[in-house]
């Protein structure tokens, strides 16, 4: 659920909070291409082993370094958008954003509407299940059959 519910939840939150002006734009764009490098990093980390268990397919995925220097890069690039649109002024605040990072509930609880924070969040997070998924059929297989379990 995990897989589909950040990316979802972050990109509503992005058109929600867009400001739809050229710069804005521009500055997505680049969002948008730092997001699949660092989407195609942390891919390129993840081990995937599959197994049958009483008929049903079980799939253990383990990300590793990877994905950790990805999400890394990620709270780097939301700590330097931050600080560009003035938002991170004193070292009050640079603590309240890493903690934002460090603790991902914070930011869906109170909510922010840096839309740049959005994106990058949930573009990374959306790349980064659309490479999983290309890369190693069993996780896409599992991920579709669950959601149709759901479903009924």
């Amino acid at each position: 659920m995990r897989l589909a519910i950040i990316p979802a939840y972050s990109l509503i939150m992005l058109v929600v909070s867009f400001d739809w002006e050229l710069r804005s734009l521009l500055n997505l764009a680049i969002l948008i291409v730092c997001a699949y490098c660092i989407a195609a990093l942390q891919v390129s980390g993840v081990k995937v082993k599959t197994a049958h268990s009483k008929g049903q397919q079980i799939v253990e995925m383990r990300t590793g370094m990877k994905y950790m220097y990805g999400w890394f890069a990620v709270v780097i690039i939301i700590i330097i958008s931050e600080y560009a649109s003035g938002e991170l002024e004193s070292s009050r605040a640079l603590r309240e954003e890493l903690m934002k990072e460090m603790v991902p509930y914070i930011v869906f609880s109170k909510g922010t509407d840096n839309w740049m924070l959005w994106a990058i969040t949930g573009l990374t997070s959306l790349f980064f299940v659309i490479m999983l998924m290309r890369k190693h059929p069993a996780v896409h297989a599992v991920l579709f059959n669950k959601m149709n379990r759901y479903r009924k």
